[in-house]
Order: C-alpha cells, then structure tokens, then sequence
C-alpha cells in the first residue's frame, strides 16, 4: 500500500482494518507529501491494516525520519484487529514488554533533514496467500527527548 497517493481516499478504505487516532493527511506547506500521521506525547495511537502474503514472506514498513518531533512506532502482525499492546511501554532506547513478533522503528534521525525510509520487519513473515493485520502503535514519547512525538507511515509492502 502506498499511502502517499492523494487521489486514494485511504481512510474509507477496506485495507484500514482499524483506525485510532492516526490521520491521513500532507503534513508539508505544498501539501502534497501524505501519509498516516500520528502525535501524541502519550502515545497508544493504533493503525491496523489488512496484509495478503507475498512470494517471499517479507513486510516492509515505509516511514518518515526526521531529526526533530518524531518518535517511535511498535508494529506487528497478528489475526486480531484490536491493539493487543495498548501498553507498548517505552523507557530509554529500549523498549519493555514487547511481544516476540514486534519490531520498533525508530523515527528520530540526525542531519537536520526529514526523509524516507523503508524497512524489513524482522520478527515476522507471512506465508503466500496467507491473510494477516499489520498494526503500528505509537509509543510514548521518551523520557529525555523534550519535543514531540509524530510518526508518519508512507507505505506498507508485503514481498
């Protein structure tokens, strides 16, 4: 899924499974760079997407970097709907009570620019066919971090 497309209304689509608090909106002056946004200090935002298994059994997850305001994101992949880790708890870099299936994408990067990237999830891969819910949930923002907490999801692509 590419959810950076501005002509695919994304939040009535039957590939959302569940939605709580993220929006999908362009966060730029142009506005023409979308994605799901999430921003909270608190974190517990929750975005559940249908998944179909590709050849190889690989998710990757597309997301924005940037060096100032942007967080963490838990994501897994299971066969509920519901955020099963409404508690992702976060306490410095490393994260606790995290489910063996989870990966963190951490969000916050140096250079002083915003870009995009893409990552494999590593914990988790989905056989051919086989039908899944992808979910990312924010985290709250870390204790020695003093801005904010955004995560902006571009993409999902299941290989």
């Amino acid at each position: 899924y590419d959810f950076t497309n501005p002509e695919k209304p994304w939040n009535d689509d039957n590939a959302i499974a569940s939605n709580d608090g993220w929006n999908w909106t362009a966060d730029n002056k142009q506005n023409d760079k979308f994605g799901f946004i999430a921003d909270s200090i608190e974190g517990g935002e929750h975005l559940a997407v249908s998944l179909k298994g590709g050849r190889f059994g690989k998710v990757e997850v597309s997301y924005v970097t940037s060096y100032e305001n942007f967080g963490t994101a838990l994501a897994w992949i299971d066969d509920n709907i519901p955020n099963i880790h409404k508690q992702c708890i976060m306490n410095g870099e490393f994260a606790r009570q995290i489910p063996e299936n989870a990966d963190l994408f951490f969000a916050r990067a140096g250079g002083g620019v915003s870009v995009p990237i893409a990552e494999l999830m590593t914990r988790f891969s989905l056989k051919e066919g086989e039908r899944k819910v992808f979910h990312l949930c924010l985290a709250p923002r870390l204790p020695n971090v003093k801005d904010g907490n955004k995560f902006k999801l571009v993409g999902v692509r299941v290989y």
